[in-house]
């Protein structure tokens, strides 16, 4: 196993993290509408996210530490998929708060997991360099949510950002698992393999 592909699944699983971030300012006024929320209840349901994201990271370490990124990320991207199906069909506020919750729980631990992995497999001198570029890929998941998901909100409707990012989530989290490997099975071979 190559660290490219222990880099690329981690990458993946925080783009999500991204995309899914910023995706209520683009559809906000389509939930508005839909949904009849107000101003005070879009906010709520928005920080919802940021909550429940916070809010991981106190057990998030120690879970990371006993049991390895390969088995927590994936197993947070779950509450990902559910949130973002019950985001997809929710008709009224507290669906979406409840869906927005879990996607905030879900994507939690994208960035340590990838991080932890990351000092497991390369030198300490390149940790920063590849997160870094983790980071930037990660963005990346920041800009399919502007344009891009506003042509896709606008010609096939919101729900359906969700309702298909479900399955790509489903499949990411299949992709750590298999190749999210927490450490190099032979450190002095492997580590220069970037």
């Amino acid at each position: 196993m190559r660290f490219r592909y222990v880099f690329v699944a981690f990458a993946l699983a925080y783009m999500v993290a991204s995309f899914l971030r910023a995706a209520n300012a683009v559809i906000s006024a389509d939930l508005m509408k839909e949904i009849v929320l107000n101003a005070d209840q879009l906010g709520l349901m928005t920080s919802m996210y940021y909550i429940s994201f916070s809010l991981m990271q106190l057990p998030l370490g120690a879970a990371l530490d006993r049991y390895g990124s390969r088995t927590v990320i994936p197993l947070l991207m779950i509450p990902t998929v559910i949130g973002c199906l019950i985001f997809a069909t929710a008709t009224s506020f507290w669906p979406l708060a409840i869906g927005r919750t879990l996607i905030g729980l879900g994507t939690a631990g994208g960035l340590m997991g990838a991080v932890k992995t990351f000092g497991n497999w390369i030198p300490k001198s390149q940790l920063a360099t590849m997160t870094s570029i983790m980071v930037a890929i990660g963005a990346c998941g920041g800009l399919l949510s502007t344009s891009p998901m506003a042509f896709f909100a606008t010609t096939y409707g919101w729900r359906s950002i969700f309702l298909y990012s479900a399955p790509i989530i489903a499949g990411i989290a299949i992709l750590v698992r298999v190749l999210g490997h927490d450490a190099a099975h032979n450190p002095t071979v492997s580590r220069p393999n970037t």
